[in-house]
């Protein structure tokens, strides 16, 4: 019964993405898309100028990815124009997503 259960959640939660997630990034020769937060802009103090924090984090259906590879830490991840390093990677086998963490 748990199992048909986090099998209907899991299916609810991968339909909600699928609703929301429309940024596209660039992995490797793959474009995904999913859903990123993160990237705030804070002002400079010194110049005046706005900067961004360069820290996202971006919730990616496991189908995005071809053959059921995933990136790995450290491998470079492209986002709106700009190559970003990846910090983390969570991959839980009951969820139908990953949540990376991507710097500049």
């Amino acid at each position: 019964m748990a199992n048909i259960l986090n099998e209907d959640l899991a299916d609810s939660l991968a339909e909600i993405h699928a609703e929301v997630a429309d940024d596209e990034m660039n992995w490797k020769t793959q474009t995904v898309t999913g859903k990123v937060s993160g990237g705030e802009v804070r002002g400079d103090t010194a110049t005046g100028h706005s900067i961004p924090d360069g820290q996202f984090r971006a919730s990616i259906l496991k189908s995005e990815f071809t053959g059921g590879v995933y990136p790995k830490r450290g491998e470079p991840i492209a986002y709106a124009g700009t190559i970003y390093r990846i910090a983390s990677i969570i991959i839980r086998p009951q969820a139908p997503n990953i949540i990376l963490t991507f710097e500049a």
